[in-house]
């Protein structure tokens, strides 16, 4: 990972997660969508999206020193701080990955 300049910890855990998108992974997701424009009512019902798993939950963190979380898009890889978090959703936070992990030995 250095090549990308993504470090990696002495000490702790370094865990990366792969979205794939391929067959064995797809899901059609079918929704109602409603739009109300002023007089006009649009609706689609059973509109079907495909989708692949697994899908990924966040957790906002506060930004310090030791947030080192990264995503990659087309243009390579990209800490997670440099989101355009401007959106009132965000509430100031950093979009982190949320996941479980069980240690055994």
């Amino acid at each position: 990972m250095l090549r990308y300049r993504i470090p990696i910890p002495k000490e702790g855990f370094f865990v990366a997660v792969e979205h794939l998108f391929i067959e064995e992974n797809k899901y059609i997701e079918e929704k109602d969508y409603r739009v109300y424009r002023q007089t006009d009512t649009l609706i689609y019902e059973d509109f079907k999206v495909v989708k692949y798993l697994p899908v990924f939950k966040g957790v906002l963190e506060e930004e310090d020193e030791n947030f080192n979380s990264f995503f990659k898009d087309t243009n390579g890889w990209k800490k997670m701080n440099n989101l355009d978090n401007s959106h009132s959703v965000f509430k100031g936070g950093v979009p982190a990955p949320a996941f479980k992990i069980t240690l055994t030995d």
